[in-house]
């Protein structure tokens, strides 16, 4: 985990190296934690109208008594779909872990076409953060996969929780843009779901732009992923 001692950058971001792999893959589970909530969130705010009436109804004409029983069903209903929503996160979880995240360094470093690749965002000053942190620590982590005809597929964006506020992403994705455009890409698309949104505002700042949804969960439309794209110039 060697990094410039002499810059003044708070951050720095360097290739990924296989000392890295165990951080890089604690830093993936932990980005996905507040995933269950926050897609639950999301599709009550789509059938908050509906929510409310039916709430409403209860109150007005089912006897008062009844009220507690009508909201612990509410509740109930909301942990069970927490509950399903969380075991397709942690099954997606396990699956990248099974996968790409296996071996990173063979995955995205050791290509043939040596398009593909990692990178790492180093913490150079520690001030500003909780305790926890200490000089040289990986703190966020993205990749490129190359796919075909120039193109790529951005992956595996993930910051350190205590660190979500000091633009590491956007020195993240500098990097990777960059790189690609040496490398000659054409596009980059990337895949995200509608709970994540610091990260779609990054995306859309630095270019992407909305393509379409891709059903991923066939059990609820509202958990799609939403596919994003950018045409490298």
């Amino acid at each position: 985990m060697a990094t410039d001692s002499k810059t003044n950058e708070p951050i720095t971001i360097r290739p990924f190296e296989p000392d890295d792999e165990r951080v890089c893959k604690w830093l993936f589970v932990k980005g996905m934690e507040f995933i269950p909530w926050a897609t639950v969130t999301e599709m009550l705010k789509s059938y908050i109208a509906l929510t409310v009436y039916i709430l409403v109804l209860s109150i007005l004409f089912i006897w008062p008594k009844f009220l507690i029983y009508i909201l612990a069903l509410f509740y109930l209903l909301l942990l069970v779909l927490w509950l399903l929503v969380k075991r397709s996160i942690d099954q997606f979880c396990q699956h990248s872990l099974d996968s790409d995240l296996a071996d990173i360094q063979q995955f995205y470093i050791n290509t043939k076409d040596c398009r593909s690749h990692y990178w790492v965002a180093i913490l150079n000053n520690s001030s500003g953060t909780t305790d926890g942190l200490r000089l040289g620590d990986i703190v966020g982590m993205i990749a490129l996969e190359y796919k075909d005809n120039d193109i790529g597929e951005l992956r595996r964006m993930s910051i350190h929780p205590q660190l979500r506020t000091m633009s590491v992403g956007r020195k993240l994705l500098d990097a990777l843009l960059v790189w690609a455009k040496a490398k000659g890409y054409k596009r980059i698309y990337l895949e995200t779901t509608m709970a994540q949104k610091r990260t779609i505002a990054l995306y859309k700042k630095a270019g992407f732009k909305y393509c379409k949804n891709r059903s991923h969960y066939d059990w609820k439309s509202n958990l799609s992923l939403l596919i994003y794209e950018k045409t490298i110039e």
